[in-house]
């Protein structure tokens, strides 16, 4: 059981060195000693820059997707490792489910470019394109309230619990954690691939094959959005039980060191 279990979130504030496996307080021991409660050594736990992932030390296309692949699929070996100091902008989540949230009407654009070229236009095509880019527009406006809206839920039970979840802390799990909200759009394009698929190999099949094929298709279509947030509480749920322990450097902690007082007298200047 954590030493600071009985502390409130007041009592323990962001400068209260605590053990960053298990949450014992480790102010004013010895660095070179291991943590009383778990046997994880003192100086492992004090504030240090971490490597952080590979989107919060190189901006790009190709960092984006390399982050959005390793939250979505080793979250436990990637979410430790992240910077605990807000990027201020989110724009990790902007970018990331604007992306996911247009990727279906690409690829739907794709499509109706090919099909222009075998059997011509139709203005209809034109009307669904621009209905996916609406709803894609739509899923990625929601998609970041909802995700925004995270933090302040989690600094609330955080505080009826007594935990110390630092605002650096949280935005970094939910910034992360939104990734998985991804997964909707990502849903929605197996579900196209499922329906090219019916269309241009089962369209004459048995009955057998075309019915187990629609019932994929529904139930993807379904399950989409649920997932998405399933997903997202998920890796929300392990970047705050991963991070929660985290010592935060003097730069990253809320509240900002109180200013220095002037010198009572002015340097002397006048070299004559």
């Amino acid at each position: 059981m954590p030493a600071h279990s009985s502390h409130n979130a007041d009592q323990l504030n962001d400068d209260t060195l605590l053990c960053e496996s298990c949450g014992y307080i480790i102010e004013n021991l010895d660095h070179s000693l291991p943590c009383p409660e778990c046997g994880r050594l003192i100086k492992d736990s004090l504030p240090h820059k971490r490597e952080g992932s590979p989107w919060q030390y190189e901006r790009s296309l190709r960092t984006l997707i390399t982050t959005w692949f390793l939250i979505l699929f080793k979250p436990q070996k990637t979410i430790p490792k992240l910077n605990l100091s807000p990027s201020g902008s989110m724009a990790l989540m902007w970018y990331s489910l604007l992306l996911a949230s247009l990727t279906p009407t690409m690829i739907l654009a794709v499509y109706l470019i090919i099909n222009a070229f075998k059997y011509g236009s139709s203005p209809y095509d034109l009307i669904g394109l621009i209905a996916y880019i609406i709803l894609g527009l739509i899923y990625w406006i929601v998609a970041v309230i909802y995700a925004t809206l995270a933090i302040p839920r989690v600094r609330w039970i955080a505080k009826l619990r007594g935990h110390r979840l630092p605002f650096s802390v949280v935005w970094s799990a939910v910034e992360h954690a939104s990734l998985g909200l991804t997964l909707a759009p990502l849903l929605i394009c197996f579900n196209m691939l499922l329906l090219t698929i019916n269309d241009v190999f089962l369209y004459d099949a048995n009955s057998t094959a075309q019915l187990a094929m629609n019932l994929a298709i529904n139930i993807v279509g379904f399950l989409a959005l649920p997932l998405a947030i399933l997903e997202f509480e998920v890796l929300l749920r392990l970047g705050i039980r991963e991070l929660r322990y985290r010592n935060l450097a003097a730069s990253q902690r809320d509240t900002p060191p109180p200013p220095t007082e002037p010198p009572s007298q002015p340097l002397c200047t006048d070299m004559s």
